[in-house]
């Protein structure tokens, strides 16, 4: 799911059955790496 994702132009995914919707929120909005 993250591969499509990616694939389909977003710049960020955290994918799962338990992934918060604001799961490292503050990174993804400041254009930093998630990992």
């Amino acid at each position: 799911m993250k591969a499509e994702a990616l694939a389909m132009g977003f710049t960020h995914a955290a994918c799962g059955p338990f992934v918060r919707s604001s799961y490292h929120a503050d990174l993804q909005a400041k254009g930093m790496e998630v990992k």
